[in-house]
Formats: C-alpha cells, structure tokens, sequence
C-alpha cells in the first residue's frame, strides 16, 4: 500500500503538471469597435497564420478570426510580444496622434524582437502582419519593409493582402526614398517572378506617395511585362493617359483610352478614366466657344459625378461643372454648386477653390435672386 507521504507527494506533483499545463495556456482578446472593452477568449492554442487570419482551437473546438479583428494576443513566455500587443492595442484606441504614434512606436521595438528571437513560424508571420500597421504609423516604414519582405519571401501571394501602408507618410521622408531603392533592388535579384511582382507593386505604392509619377510608370510597365492581368493592364493605360495629359498631350491621352477595356477596371478606374476624357475635352474648348459645347463638357463631368460618386475625382469634377456655368454667365447655379462643394469637400484643395468662387460670386447670386 502507498505510505501517506508518497500519496501527497503524488498529488504534488499532479497539482504542479496541472498548473503548470494552465500557466500554459494563451488568450486572445477581441474588440467589436475602437470605444468597446476586450473581450478576452480564454485558454485557447495557436494552430497557425495564413491569408491574414489567426487559426486557433478554442475548447476543442478550431476557429479563426482575421488578425486585424484582434485587440491583442497574450502568450506565456513572450514577455516581448506581449508588451508590443498591449502597446499596439493601446495605440489602435489612443484619442491623441502623438500617444498612439509613441504607443506604435513600443509595439514595433517588440515585434522586432520578436521576430528575430522566436522559433515559432506563425507567431513571426503574425507579428510581420502587426508590423505592417504599426510600424507605418509609428513613423517606421524601414521596419515595415524589413517585415513584409520576409512574408513576401515565404507566400507572396499572402504578402500581397498585408502591403505596409505609405498613408500619411511624408512624401519627402528618406524611409520612402530608401524603401523605393531597397523595393528596387529586392525586385531585380527575385528568382520568382510572383515574387519580383510583388516588390513591384510595393514599389509603385511608393513611388506615387512620393509623387514620382514617371517613376511609378515605369514600375508599373515592369509589373505588367510579367504577366499583368486584363485590370492590371487597364490600369496602366490610365496612368499613361494621366501623365499624357500633365504633359499637356491631350490627343494621345485621349487616343489611349479609347483602347481600354473599361469593364476591366474597378469603378474608382473607371471614374479616372471618365475625369481625363473630360479634360482632353476641356482642353480644346476656349471661353468664346459656343455655349453648347461647355454644356456638353459639363455633361462629361457630371458623368463622374453622378457614375463615380466616390471616385477620386467626384469634388475635381463637380468644381468643374461648377467654373463651366460662371464661363456661361449663370452666377445662381455657379454658385449653388460651388457651395455645395465646399460644404462636401471641406479642408482639401478642391473645397478651398469652391470656397473661393462662393466668396466670388456671393453679391452676384444674391443680386440675382433678389432682382
């Protein structure tokens, strides 16, 4: 029979597997809005990251969940990672620029850490996906690049969802100037031709961040040379047509678009393309032409407008209809658009030009409605 000392030393020893087996255990938290409280999926394991989801059991039971829908993850002995999930989840809710920007700024110094310490594939991915948010906001854009490129490496198909983004990155920053040199130089030493694809369209993101349009161009030929696809080849027939016309080569940009495929483009192309017929129109036209004329290039606007309302170009276009009535002599309907402008496209360049013409033709609309 067991002696009383080795049946506790037994149930000892059973308590310390069992807690240790709990100490074990990891959790994730999720938020359903930026303002809602972390609602923590307790005891769970990490099977794997793919296409930007987070694979995981829970209870027996496999699910998954797209990592951006994750606060944070906590994981036993990652004291690292841990501590950039907590500043990452804090900076994703900070109210104030500077606090999320230095909150970025902590999370990226431990995916980093993270990234060239651990032995685990799926947490490296899974921080290479943070990587791609925060660094970019932290300023960071070498560390992004740095991470995304290891994803690109090992399933370029993937990378390609998770591109670190270049929004609010100053366009004259060195981080952009040496990513575009780095993309580069990544892009014609790739073995694999998905692989070249994919530095390449990064380095096109890049170049038109940093208003190098005849640069992105030339990125984005090389990208098509590849194997471009029906959109992809449409796309650059826009581009080209955009820069035939900032050089002011209004019949070449014109003859290119009639050869695309417009049904190939996403509708934010589409409405591009509409925008630059209308001022290979415009361009013809001079302020003596013929009243039918503007009302017919207003119409070509107003196809932007009306077909692409949120098209890069909708304000743009819209400004134009706008300018083509005060050319007719139409100050009331000049300026009811002009208004309506400024008031949908407030604090950017087009709504401060409508805003202009408001205070322009202010007295006149009133003189004319009261007369």
């Amino acid at each position: 029979m067991e002696s009383t000392a080795t049946r506790n030393l037994i149930v000892s020893t059973l308590a310390c597997v069992l807690g240790a087996g709990a100490a074990l255990a990891d959790d994730v938290y999720v938020r359903s809005g930026k303002e809602a409280a972390e609602l923590p999926l307790k005891n769970i394991t990490v099977r794997s990251v793919k296409d930007g989801e987070l694979y995981f059991t829970i209870n027996t039971r496999e699910t998954h969940r797209p990592v951006g829908e994750i606060s944070r993850l906590e994981l036993t002995g990652e004291t690292q990672f841990n501590a950039a999930e907590k500043a990452f989840s804090d900076g994703r809710v900070a109210k104030d620029e500077a606090v999320a920007k230095a909150k970025y700024a902590e999370a990226v110094t431990g995916y980093t850490a993270t990234i060239g310490s651990t032995n685990k594939p799926w947490l490296k991915d899974y921080a290479a996906l943070r990587m791609q948010i925060a660094a970019p906001r932290s300023g960071r854009f070498d560390a992004a690049l740095t991470a995304w490129k290891t994803m690109v490496e090992k399933d370029p198909a993937s990378a390609m969802k998770s591109k670190p983004s270049v929004e609010g990155i100053d366009a004259k920053s060195q981080y952009l100037v040496n990513g575009a040199r780095e993309l580069l130089a990544s892009a014609n030493a790739a073995g694999k031709p998905e692989v070249r694809k994919a530095y390449l369209d990064l380095l096109g993101d890049v170049q038109t961040a940093m208003g190098d349009t005849e640069g992105a161009i030339k990125t984005a030929e090389m990208k098509v040379s590849l194997g471009g696809t029906p959109e992809e080849i449409a796309e650059l027939a826009v581009k080209l047509a955009e820069n035939d016309v900032t050089n002011k080569r209004f019949d070449a940009a014109a003859a290119r678009l009639t050869k695309v495929d417009m049904a190939a483009l996403s509708d934010g192309g589409r409405g591009e393309a509409t925008y630059i017929l209308a001022e290979c129109r415009a361009a013809k036209l001079q302020p003596g032409s013929p009243a039918d004329e503007w009302k017919d290039l207003a119409v070509d606007y107003m196809k932007v407008v009306a077909g692409y309302p949120t098209s890069a170009n909708a304000g743009a276009a819209l400004l134009k209809v706008a300018e083509i009535h005060e050319t007719l002599k139409e100050p009331e309907t000049a300026l009811k658009i002009y208004q309506q402008v400024a008031r949908e496209h407030a604090n950017t360049p087009v709504g401060q030009a409508a805003q202009k013409g408001v205070e322009r033709l202010g007295g006149k609309g009133a003189a004319a409605a009261n007369g």
